[in-house]
């Protein structure tokens, strides 16, 4: 699931520009060993990332033997993690109306971990997970063709951020011992 637009263009015999767009679009599923079971402890069962990049290239023949060229790009990857149980009210369960308030737009089944059974619901910190990197580039450089050698000199900017969000048990996380449940 992959989009690439590529542009090559002749300004005038001494310039010329390039540019590129790429749109990736990969889904995936892995709900585990129960799928489709809101209770599900599998972690980020449901991925949607989203890869995307973009390039424009500038070159300048000044002389024969000078070349300009500038670079300007940027990268994004994204993702975004989901489980099945997406929008689930813990309030259906029984459990107070503030419990399902408190976690926002992240509604999930409540993790229930007692001693000895099976675990229900998504394991710690694996509610609702988006993460985003960006890349932005700019780099130049000029080229001297002097005889047998060639120099270049030049730079390259780079500026990176993240994002990273991802709920930590936003329905709650319930844990009992043997003796509480053997009550």
């Amino acid at each position: 699931n992959q989009v690439t637009v590529r542009l090559d263009y002749n300004i005038s015999q001494k310039h010329s520009l390039y540019g590129r767009i790429i749109k990736e679009k990969n889904n995936s599923t892995n709900q585990g060993t129960y799928p489709g079971l809101i209770t599900s402890v599998q972690n980020n069962a449901f991925n949607k990332q989203g890869p995307g990049s973009a390039v424009l290239d500038y070159i300048w023949t000044m002389t024969p033997k000078t070349i300009f060229h500038a670079n300007v790009g940027a990268t994004r990857f994204d993702t975004r993690s989901t489980q099945p149980s997406i929008g689930f009210d813990p309030a259906t369960l029984g459990f107070a109306a503030n419990l399902a308030n408190a976690s926002g737009d992240s509604k999930v089944f409540p993790t229930i971990a007692p001693v000895g059974y099976s675990q229900l619901g998504p394991n710690r910190n694996f509610g609702i997970a988006i993460n985003s990197q960006d890349t932005f580039t700019f780099t130049q450089d000029v080229s001297l063709l002097r005889g047998a050698h060639t120099i270049k000199f030049g730079g390259n900017q780079r500026f990176f951020t993240i994002y990273n969000y991802r709920t930590d048990d936003p329905a709650g996380n319930f844990n009992f011992t043997r003796s509480f449940t053997a009550r």
